[in-house]
């Protein structure tokens, strides 16, 4: 099977789950650059080049709430990535297990008993490594996206100077 094919059959499995851990630890990746943006304000501030309307205890606010949203994000993802990393751990073990035992034809184990134990231990956590990376990996490019756009609105030049070379990777 392929790994794409395999790896949305495994998230159709509980697709709510994927997206609520993928929506919570992209929230958790991205809400400290709220707090950036609340301290350039106030920066701005100092300067004399502030916008009306946001002073010191707005900015504190601010950088308050993308703290407190920052832990609640991190505690909702961890309770969700929990869930989805044992049901899917759950489920490939239960498939494994199903094919070995009732799939028609023999199914004798030509392995040693040690690699059976890795099939059912290691190879399953490596299935939910690789789900746990997407989850990561789309809160991660969510904080990037967000962070080059401030970037690029303070300095061109400056952003696309070190984005190119990241892009390029």
């Amino acid at each position: 099977m392929k790994l794409w094919r395999y790896t949305v059959a495994l998230l159709r499995y509980r697709p709510w789950l994927f997206v609520w851990n993928t929506i919570a630890w992209g929230l958790f990746h991205g809400l400290p650059l709220l707090g950036g943006l609340a301290v350039r304000s106030f920066f701005d501030g100092l300067s004399g080049q502030a916008q009306a309307g946001a002073n010191l205890w707005t900015l504190l606010a601010l950088v308050a709430m993308a703290e407190m949203g920052h832990v609640v994000a991190f505690i909702a993802g961890f309770a969700s990535f929990v869930e989805q990393w044992f049901t899917h751990e759950t489920l490939v073990r239960r498939n494994l297990m199903h094919w070995t035992l009732h799939a028609p034809g023999p199914r004798i184990l030509q392995e040693s008993a040690g690699a059976s134990v890795t099939r059912f231990r290691d190879d399953v956590g490596d299935v939910s490594d690789w789900i746990e990376g997407l989850t990561d990996g789309v809160g991660i490019l969510v904080f990037c996206a967000i962070a080059f756009t401030v970037m690029a609105r303070i300095n061109p030049l400056i952003t696309a100077v070190i984005a190119v070379p990241i892009l390029g990777m």
